[in-house]
Protein backbone atom coordinates (compact mmCIF):
# COMPACT_ATOMS: atom_id res chain seq x y z
CA UNK A 1 0.00 0.00 0.00
CA UNK A 2 1.24 3.56 -0.97
CA UNK A 3 2.35 5.81 2.52
CA UNK A 4 0.77 8.76 3.62
CA UNK A 5 2.95 11.87 3.79
CA UNK A 6 2.29 14.86 6.49
CA UNK A 7 3.74 17.89 5.43
CA UNK A 8 3.69 20.52 8.75
CA UNK A 9 5.24 23.26 10.20
CA UNK A 10 6.82 22.73 13.32
CA UNK A 11 6.00 26.17 14.71
CA UNK A 12 2.15 25.73 14.95
CA UNK A 13 0.97 22.19 14.11
CA UNK A 14 3.17 19.29 15.25
CA UNK A 15 1.28 18.22 18.18
CA UNK A 16 -1.72 17.78 15.60
CA UNK A 17 0.24 15.90 13.08
CA UNK A 18 1.76 13.87 15.96
CA UNK A 19 -1.12 12.83 17.16
CA UNK A 20 -2.96 12.56 13.04
CA UNK A 21 0.63 10.43 12.63
CA UNK A 22 -0.44 7.72 15.40
CA UNK A 23 -3.48 7.66 14.64
CA UNK A 24 -2.88 6.58 11.05
CA UNK A 25 0.38 4.25 12.12
CA UNK A 26 -2.29 2.35 13.65
CA UNK A 27 -4.80 2.16 11.14
CA UNK A 28 -2.65 1.38 8.18
CA UNK A 29 0.41 0.60 10.14
CA UNK A 30 3.99 3.05 11.15
CA UNK A 31 5.83 2.52 7.64
CA UNK A 32 2.65 3.58 5.51
CA UNK A 33 2.99 6.79 7.62
CA UNK A 34 6.02 9.98 6.33
CA UNK A 35 6.41 12.34 8.75
CA UNK A 36 9.56 14.46 10.28
CA UNK A 37 11.63 13.91 6.80
CA UNK A 38 15.50 13.93 8.18
CA UNK A 39 17.12 16.72 6.21
CA UNK A 40 20.36 16.99 7.92
CA UNK A 41 21.93 13.87 6.80
CA UNK A 42 25.70 14.97 6.03
CA UNK A 43 26.30 14.96 2.31
CA UNK A 44 22.34 14.34 1.38
CA UNK A 45 20.21 16.85 -0.63
CA UNK A 46 17.45 16.99 1.26
CA UNK A 47 15.21 18.15 -1.57
CA UNK A 48 16.48 14.12 -2.38
CA UNK A 49 15.00 13.07 0.43
CA UNK A 50 11.87 15.04 0.39
CA UNK A 51 11.10 13.67 -3.30
CA UNK A 52 12.47 10.34 -2.28
CA UNK A 53 9.60 9.95 0.13
CA UNK A 54 7.07 11.65 -2.02
CA UNK A 55 7.78 9.16 -4.59
CA UNK A 56 6.25 6.17 -2.68
CA UNK A 57 3.65 8.16 -0.95
CA UNK A 58 0.07 7.86 -2.95
CA UNK A 59 -1.73 10.70 -0.66
CA UNK A 60 0.20 13.66 1.08
CA UNK A 61 -1.78 15.51 4.03
CA UNK A 62 -0.72 19.14 4.09
CA UNK A 63 -1.21 20.68 7.91
CA UNK A 64 -3.00 24.04 7.56
CA UNK A 65 -2.33 26.27 10.58
CA UNK A 66 -2.72 29.85 11.55
CA UNK A 67 1.63 30.13 11.31
CA UNK A 68 0.95 28.56 7.18
CA UNK A 69 1.97 32.07 6.16
CA UNK A 70 3.47 33.20 9.36
CA UNK A 71 6.94 35.51 9.32
CA UNK A 72 10.66 34.02 9.96
CA UNK A 73 12.94 36.09 11.91
CA UNK A 74 14.32 37.85 9.30
CA UNK A 75 10.79 39.40 8.72
CA UNK A 76 10.06 37.39 5.25
CA UNK A 77 7.34 34.60 4.86
CA UNK A 78 8.55 31.32 5.22
CA UNK A 79 6.46 30.20 2.54
CA UNK A 80 7.67 32.37 0.28
CA UNK A 81 11.68 31.26 0.88
CA UNK A 82 12.61 28.60 -2.07
CA UNK A 83 14.37 26.09 0.79
CA UNK A 84 11.22 26.51 3.31
CA UNK A 85 10.56 22.46 3.75
CA UNK A 86 6.79 23.00 3.83
CA UNK A 87 7.03 25.02 0.32
CA UNK A 88 9.56 22.24 -0.74
CA UNK A 89 7.26 19.15 0.11
CA UNK A 90 3.82 20.56 -1.31
CA UNK A 91 5.83 21.94 -4.19
CA UNK A 92 6.99 17.98 -5.49
CA UNK A 93 3.78 16.67 -4.68
CA UNK A 94 1.79 19.12 -7.08
CA UNK A 95 4.78 18.07 -9.76
CA UNK A 96 3.92 14.51 -9.29
CA UNK A 97 0.33 15.41 -9.63
CA UNK A 98 -0.53 13.16 -6.13
CA UNK A 99 -3.38 13.48 -4.32
CA UNK A 100 -2.70 16.25 -1.78
CA UNK A 101 -5.40 17.11 0.97
CA UNK A 102 -5.27 20.49 2.64
CA UNK A 103 -5.72 20.15 6.74
CA UNK A 104 -7.47 23.06 8.12
CA UNK A 105 -6.03 22.78 11.81
CA UNK A 106 -8.27 24.43 14.52
CA UNK A 107 -10.25 26.74 12.28
CA UNK A 108 -7.68 27.98 10.22
CA UNK A 109 -8.29 29.33 7.04
CA UNK A 110 -7.22 27.85 3.70
CA UNK A 111 -5.10 30.64 1.85
CA UNK A 112 -6.13 32.89 -1.14
CA UNK A 113 -4.62 31.84 -4.48
CA UNK A 114 -2.57 35.02 -4.93
CA UNK A 115 -1.46 34.85 -1.44
CA UNK A 116 1.17 31.96 -2.22
CA UNK A 117 4.01 31.52 -4.46
CA UNK A 118 3.08 30.12 -7.77
CA UNK A 119 4.24 26.94 -7.58
CA UNK A 120 2.37 25.54 -4.70
CA UNK A 121 -1.00 28.52 -5.28
CA UNK A 122 -2.49 25.35 -7.04
CA UNK A 123 -3.30 23.58 -3.50
CA UNK A 124 -6.32 26.22 -3.09
CA UNK A 125 -8.03 24.17 -5.70
CA UNK A 126 -7.68 20.61 -3.67
CA UNK A 127 -10.61 19.53 -1.58
CA UNK A 128 -9.54 20.57 2.42
CA UNK A 129 -10.88 18.91 5.68
CA UNK A 130 -11.01 20.09 9.18
CA UNK A 131 -9.14 18.82 11.55
CA UNK A 132 -9.95 20.72 15.42
CA UNK A 133 -8.68 20.19 18.92
CA UNK A 134 -12.74 19.33 20.33
CA UNK A 135 -13.43 17.04 17.42
CA UNK A 136 -10.21 15.33 16.89
CA UNK A 137 -11.67 11.69 17.02
CA UNK A 138 -14.56 12.34 14.42
CA UNK A 139 -12.13 14.61 12.29
CA UNK A 140 -9.65 12.14 12.62
CA UNK A 141 -12.17 9.51 11.39
CA UNK A 142 -13.70 11.11 8.63
CA UNK A 143 -10.00 12.03 7.12
CA UNK A 144 -9.61 8.35 7.45
CA UNK A 145 -12.60 7.14 5.78
CA UNK A 146 -11.44 9.59 2.83
CA UNK A 147 -7.85 7.87 2.48
CA UNK A 148 -9.47 4.39 3.11
CA UNK A 149 -11.40 5.53 -0.10
CA UNK A 150 -8.54 6.75 -1.97
CA UNK A 151 -6.55 3.59 -1.25
CA UNK A 152 -9.67 1.29 -2.60
CA UNK A 153 -9.94 3.08 -5.09
CA UNK A 154 -5.52 3.51 -5.85
CA UNK A 155 -5.87 -0.58 -5.54
CA UNK A 156 -8.41 -0.90 -7.68
CA UNK A 157 -6.90 1.23 -10.41
CA UNK A 158 -3.77 -0.94 -9.78
CA UNK A 159 -5.65 -4.32 -9.84
CA UNK A 160 -6.90 -3.13 -13.11
CA UNK A 161 -3.46 -1.47 -13.87
CA UNK A 162 -2.14 -5.18 -13.38
CA UNK A 163 -4.74 -6.84 -15.61
CA UNK A 164 -4.74 -4.61 -18.64
CA UNK A 165 -1.03 -5.56 -18.66
CA UNK A 166 -1.20 -8.90 -17.67
CA UNK A 167 -3.74 -8.78 -20.80
CA UNK A 168 -1.39 -6.73 -23.26
CA UNK A 169 1.72 -9.26 -22.21
CA UNK A 170 -0.64 -12.00 -23.09
CA UNK A 171 -1.56 -10.35 -25.97
CA UNK A 172 2.10 -9.87 -27.10
CA UNK A 173 2.73 -13.56 -26.12
CA UNK A 174 0.13 -14.86 -28.35
CA UNK A 175 1.38 -12.72 -31.37
CA UNK A 176 5.05 -12.81 -30.59
CA UNK A 177 3.62 -17.12 -30.79
CA UNK A 178 1.62 -16.58 -34.06
CA UNK A 179 4.80 -14.99 -35.27
CA UNK A 180 6.98 -17.61 -34.91
CA UNK A 181 4.28 -20.44 -35.86
CA UNK A 182 3.96 -17.93 -38.80
CA UNK A 183 7.71 -17.93 -39.15
CA UNK A 184 8.14 -22.24 -38.36
CA UNK A 185 5.48 -22.69 -41.09
CA UNK A 186 7.19 -20.75 -44.12
CA UNK A 187 10.67 -22.57 -42.67
CA UNK A 188 8.69 -25.65 -43.32
CA UNK A 189 6.84 -24.58 -46.83
CA UNK A 190 10.36 -23.32 -48.12
CA UNK A 191 12.22 -26.43 -46.65
CA UNK A 192 9.20 -28.35 -48.78
CA UNK A 193 9.46 -26.12 -51.67
CA UNK A 194 13.24 -26.49 -51.66
CA UNK A 195 13.17 -30.70 -51.43
CA UNK A 196 10.89 -30.76 -54.37
CA UNK A 197 12.80 -28.55 -56.16
CA UNK A 198 15.82 -30.68 -55.66
CA UNK A 199 13.84 -33.77 -56.23
CA UNK A 200 12.92 -32.44 -59.41
CA UNK A 201 16.17 -31.54 -60.39
CA UNK A 202 17.37 -35.17 -59.74
CA UNK A 203 14.30 -36.60 -61.25
CA UNK A 204 15.31 -34.40 -64.47
CA UNK A 205 18.81 -35.58 -64.19
CA UNK A 206 18.18 -39.08 -64.08
CA UNK A 207 15.82 -38.92 -67.21
CA UNK A 208 18.91 -37.22 -68.94
CA UNK A 209 20.88 -39.91 -67.96
CA UNK A 210 18.20 -42.65 -69.10
CA UNK A 211 17.61 -41.01 -72.31
CA UNK A 212 21.31 -40.60 -73.14
CA UNK A 213 21.94 -44.11 -72.67
CA UNK A 214 19.18 -44.95 -74.89
CA UNK A 215 20.55 -42.36 -77.17
CA UNK A 216 24.18 -44.41 -76.51
CA UNK A 217 22.26 -48.04 -76.70
CA UNK A 218 20.81 -46.75 -80.67
CA UNK A 219 24.39 -45.50 -81.64
CA UNK A 220 26.02 -48.55 -80.15
CA UNK A 221 23.74 -50.52 -82.00
CA UNK A 222 23.78 -48.83 -85.19
CA UNK A 223 27.28 -48.83 -85.10
CA UNK A 224 27.62 -52.72 -84.44
CA UNK A 225 24.62 -53.12 -87.68
CA UNK A 226 27.00 -51.50 -89.82
CA UNK A 227 30.11 -53.30 -88.65
CA UNK A 228 27.93 -56.16 -89.17
CA UNK A 229 26.74 -54.92 -92.68
CA UNK A 230 30.22 -54.57 -93.50
CA UNK A 231 31.65 -57.74 -92.59
CA UNK A 232 28.74 -59.46 -94.53
CA UNK A 233 29.93 -57.19 -97.63
CA UNK A 234 33.30 -58.58 -97.30
CA UNK A 235 32.34 -62.02 -97.22
CA UNK A 236 30.26 -61.57 -100.10
CA UNK A 237 32.96 -59.91 -102.07
CA UNK A 238 35.32 -62.49 -101.15
CA UNK A 239 32.97 -65.28 -102.30
CA UNK A 240 32.47 -63.67 -105.35
CA UNK A 241 36.39 -63.22 -105.79
CA UNK A 242 36.67 -66.90 -104.97
CA UNK A 243 33.66 -67.80 -107.56
CA UNK A 244 35.43 -65.80 -110.27
CA UNK A 245 38.60 -67.71 -109.65
CA UNK A 246 37.41 -70.53 -109.31
CA UNK A 247 35.81 -70.15 -112.73
CA UNK A 248 38.61 -68.73 -114.54
CA UNK A 249 40.60 -71.53 -113.27
CA UNK A 250 38.00 -74.31 -114.70
CA UNK A 251 38.24 -72.07 -117.73
CA UNK A 252 42.43 -72.00 -118.09
CA UNK A 253 41.79 -75.73 -117.27
CA UNK A 254 39.46 -76.29 -119.99
CA UNK A 255 41.76 -74.07 -122.62
CA UNK A 256 44.63 -76.17 -121.54
CA UNK A 257 42.73 -79.19 -121.60
CA UNK A 258 41.76 -78.15 -125.25
CA UNK A 259 45.31 -77.21 -126.27
CA UNK A 260 46.61 -80.90 -125.36
CA UNK A 261 44.07 -82.18 -127.48
CA UNK A 262 44.82 -80.26 -130.35
CA UNK A 263 48.46 -80.99 -130.06
CA UNK A 264 47.62 -84.38 -129.77
CA UNK A 265 45.66 -84.30 -132.53
CA UNK A 266 48.17 -82.81 -134.78
CA UNK A 267 51.13 -85.30 -133.62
Amino acid sequence: MSAVFISYRRADTQQAAGRLADRLSERFGRDAVVIDVDTDQVGRDYRTLITGHLERSGIVLVLVGEGFLAEGEDGRRRIDQPNDLVRLELARALERDVPVIPVLVDGAQMPEHDELPDDIAEVVFRGSVELAHQRFDRDVAFLVERIERFFETQRQAEEEAARREAEEAARLEAEEEARRRAKEEALLQAEAAEAARRLAEEEARLEAERVAREEAAKEAARREAEEAARLEAERVAREEAARRRAEEEALLEAEAAEAARRLAEEE
